[in-house]
């Protein structure tokens, strides 16, 4: 028995010297540093003026601020928009009937990421002909949206790499023409526009005379994941019909989900991945 043991151990150790595992070269100790991790870059074929004296003035004033806001000011400082850095933040345009160009889409820069901050549209700030903004945001703080009565289309990731965002609230005003919303990997993103520690998205508002009305009135698709800091839920629209369903993971910390005169094709949601889940109504 113990010339087996000495046979065995001396086998193992001439198999672990011959793996580059074990292997220590020059009296060095092997690599274990975790590799870090490659965010994909991303190539666009953009519609872009040839001066920024063909886009819509008041669109270019936008965007200055946006740009200037966080810290990007040099990336669109040409007067030759062919020459933007799309790199942090890419603008794809179209060109109007009227002869100006107007800001179409919003893109993740050609890096993989977009390092912004802010995301701030007011009511001042006009970007009328604007239908897509999906972005990867891993640095984005504040989320305000009003005013883009085009806007189709809303997807923000909070994750590349090593990094993620610290957006903990997201605030809305009526979007009249929004149909997807995809909200996901943002691990402290709790709340919406001071819903009191809760998460709406849809839910109603009051206009001008009090009359409730949708504030997300053509929202047809939801998608919210990887979002552990949401505890209340609600998915109240007042009239829309969600036919394109509703997708719920990650929601890991969740406490409350009520989804009041909602109307879902298909809601997709796994009960196992919510044990903290105590009120569904």
């Amino acid at each position: 028995m113990k010339r087996t043991n000495t046979y065995l151990t001396s086998l193992a150790l001439a198999l672990c010297l011959g793996l580059p595992a074990c292997k220590q070269e020059n009296g060095n100790e092997p690599d274990t540093k975790k590799q870090e991790q490659v965010v994909p870059t991303i190539s666009y074929q953009l519609t872009l003026p040839s001066s920024t004296d063909e886009i819509a003035p008041s669109e270019l004033e936008t965007l200055r601020k946006l740009f200037s806001r966080n810290g990007l000011e040099a990336d669109i400082a040409s007067n030759d928009p062919t020459k933007w850095t799309q790199t942090h933040l890419a603008v794809n345009f179209i060109k109007g009937t009227d002869g100006k160009y107007h800001v179409l889409q919003l893109l993740t820069g050609t890096q993989g990421f977009s390092p912004i901050t802010s995301l701030e549209f007011l009511s001042t700030d006009l970007l009328p002909e604007l239908t897509h903004i999906p972005l990867i945001a891993p640095k984005l703080e504040k989320v305000q949206l009003q005013h883009l009565p085009k806007l189709t289309d809303l997807s923000l990731t909070g994750t590349a790499g090593s990094q993620a965002a610290t957006l903990s609230q997201l605030s809305y005003e009526l979007l009249e023409s929004l149909e997807r919303v995809v909200i996901k990997d943002f691990p402290k993103l709790a709340t919406t526009n001071d819903d009191n520690g809760s998460f709406k998205l849809p839910v109603e508002m009051r206009d001008a005379s009090g009359e409730a009305i949708d504030r997300l009135p053509k929202l047809s698709s939801l998608e919210l994941s990887g979002l552990p800091a949401i505890t209340d839920l609600y998915i109240e629209p007042l009239h829309t019909t969600l036919q394109g369903g509703v997708s719920l993971s990650g929601l890991t910390n969740l406490d409350l989900l009520k989804a009041r005169h909602a109307k879902f094709t298909t809601l997709s949601f796994s009960a196992k991945d919510y044990p903290t889940l105590r009120y569904l109504t």
